[in-house]
């Protein structure tokens, strides 16, 4: 009778772990595909019996909070973009809200087996402590917007300080020399990343900014309510000629909170805006902004994480991708053909 052929068979043939043989047979993320492709080969040749499979379902996942989850704006179009970019790659996209979502580690790697999950998107910024039981699953993982110091996590993330330095450049070949910054950089990194550009940018281009023209100091609740922005306008003794915004919806809020105290843009004042969203085109007037260009962040995401989950195990990547300024007629152009 012929002795039935086991992990060990396989592994001492290849010279390799009988986990990572067990890991190739059943598809799971951590193996390099080559080496995937070869134990299959060789299972079969060696006449390798394999349970058959009960669900062939790919699933990779979004984690993120329910803030991010429910903005319609930004995150939502990049939800969008990674789905249908993960569906290009033969997997499903399923969604965890941090609010539903039990982060006791064993639980959590329970609901990642149950469910197929090959790969993790982290979007937007997540509390450290979620990131780091999710670390503990040992599946692929990959940031969206922002990174940790202290873990090394592959992180895909717009050119922020990069844009901000092309709107500071931008206002000032259209005569602008007096702007501001609107945005708390303790929101999140990309406000962060924005507030650390502009500073920089006006240093470099040698301008001089009054303390008043930075406002930054306000609760999250208080970002979006133009009431609360109006009050804080109203405060400023001398207007700069310009407010660069931490993103659309800031710019938004500005924009309408200028309006209730009397100012008109862009004819008193200009407004640049983060993100290049469809707020950005329904404000009147619409935005100048920056684009981070959402279907490159989701195909560059995507990229990453596939080769994470077909076994590359090279050094971890923060990848930067593009940003672009889009005129908007929330600007005074030098140019009046602009």
């Amino acid at each position: 009778m012929r002795k039935q052929v086991t992990l060990k068979d396989i592994s001492d043939q290849l010279n390799i772990s009988s986990n990572t043989v067990s890991m190739a047979l059943r598809d799971m993320p951590g193996v390099k595909k080559e080496t995937k492709k070869k134990v299959l080969e060789v299972a079969r040749e060696m006449g390798y019996k394999t349970e058959k499979k009960t669900n062939d379902t790919k699933n990779i996942c979004i984690v993120s909070t329910p803030d991010n989850l429910s903005d319609t704006y930004f995150y939502m179009k990049l939800q969008y973009a990674i789905e249908s970019q993960a569906r290009a790659n033969g997997y499903s996209l399923l969604i965890y809200n941090t609010l539903n979502l039990n982060t006791d580690g064993n639980e959590l790697l329970t609901l990642f087996r149950k469910n197929h999950i090959k790969g993790v998107i982290i979007l937007g910024d997540l509390d450290l402590n979620v990131t780091q039981s999710i670390l503990d699953c040992n599946i692929p993982i990959i940031t969206s917007g922002f990174y940790y110091y202290n873990k090394y996590t592959d992180c895909v993330i717009e050119e922020n300080i990069a844009g901000i330095y092309k709107a500071v450049d931008h206002l000032i070949k259209n005569g602008y020399k007096h702007m501001g910054f609107i945005g708390n950089p303790q929101n999140c990194m990309g406000y962060l990343e924005r507030y650390m550009g502009f500073m920089g940018a006006v240093n470099s281009f040698g301008l001089k900014i009054l303390p008043e023209w930075l406002v930054t100091n306000f609760l999250p609740e208080n970002e979006f309510s133009h009431e609360y922005i109006a009050k804080q306008l109203k405060s400023i003794t001398q207007m700069p000629e310009a407010f660069i915004c931490a993103n659309d919806r800031v710019a938004a809020t500005v924009l309408k909170a200028l309006y209730s105290i009397g100012v008109s843009v862009p004819d008193d004042i200009g407004i640049i805006g983060f993100d290049n969203s469809e707020l950005a085109k329904i404000c009147i007037p619409a935005l100048t902004t920056i684009d981070t260009n959402i279907v490159h962040q989701a195909n560059t995401l995507m990229n990453k994480l596939m080769q994470r989950i077909e076994g590359d195990d090279s050094h971890t990547e923060r990848i930067l991708t593009p940003v672009e300024l889009i005129k908007g007629a929330s600007l005074k152009y030098a140019d009046k053909s602009e």
